[in-house]
C-alpha cells in the first residue's frame, strides 16, 4: 500500500512514472505559463476544473 503524500493541502498522486498523457499536459502548463508553473492554489484548481467540466471524475 503506497503511503499518501499532501502537499499544502493536496494530495499528490500515486508514485509511478508519468503516462503519456500526464506528461502531455505538463508539458501544455509549461508551454501556456512561459515554463513557470504556479503551485496548484484553490482558485487555480477551480479555474481548471470549470474549464474541463466533468472530464476524469467526480
Amino acid at each position: 500500500m503506497t503511503a499518501l503524500i499532501i502537499v499544502e493541502g493536496f494530495r499528490l498522486p500515486a508514485e509511478h512514472p508519468l503516462t503519456v498523457h500526464e506528461a502531455a499536459w505538463v508539458h501544455a502548463l509549461r508551454s501556456i505559463t512561459g515554463d513557470q508553473v504556479p503551485s496548484p492554489s484553490l482558485r487555480l484548481v477551480q479555474g481548471l476544473r470549470r474549464l474541463l467540466g466533468d472530464v476524469g471524475g467526480p
